[in-house]
């Protein structure tokens, strides 16, 4: 009767998150930019809950990344160098999709402002 999620990290209660303001965002950059746009996110207070893309294919394809911290993002990066494998935004030229969560609106305006500030936000 709990509220899980499963993720690549395994499965996790759902409350860490309950209570936060949450926004879509969507985003563009290249492979080189993903640490620099995770450490925006969560330098500002931000979550980063998931990632997917719109595929004129495969449609929405995602993945939860339960992102709160500089060390998530590190083991993110450590993992996805060393199996090599090809972030979602490859498959659309740069352009995907976030799911971020914060304290307050508020938070989460600054967190947009600053990635529009880099040049990742879209509209």
């Amino acid at each position: 009767g709990l509220p899980l999620l499963a993720t690549a990290k395994g499965y996790l209660l759902q409350k860490e998150t309950d209570g936060l303001c949450r926004r879509e965002i969507r985003v563009c950059h290249n492979r080189e930019q993903i640490g620099d746009e995770m450490r925006l996110i969560v330098d500002l207070g931000g979550y980063i809950l998931n990632t997917h893309v719109d595929h004129p294919i495969y449609g929405s394809v995602g993945e939860s990344l339960r992102i709160k911290s500089r060390r998530d993002i590190q083991n993110f990066l450590t993992k996805t160098e060393e199996t090599g494998c090809m972030p979602l935004l490859a498959l659309t030229n740069g352009v995907h999709s976030h799911t971020i969560a914060a304290e307050d609106e508020q938070t989460l305006d600054e967190i947009c402002a600053e990635l529009q500030n880099a040049g990742y936000l879209m509209k």
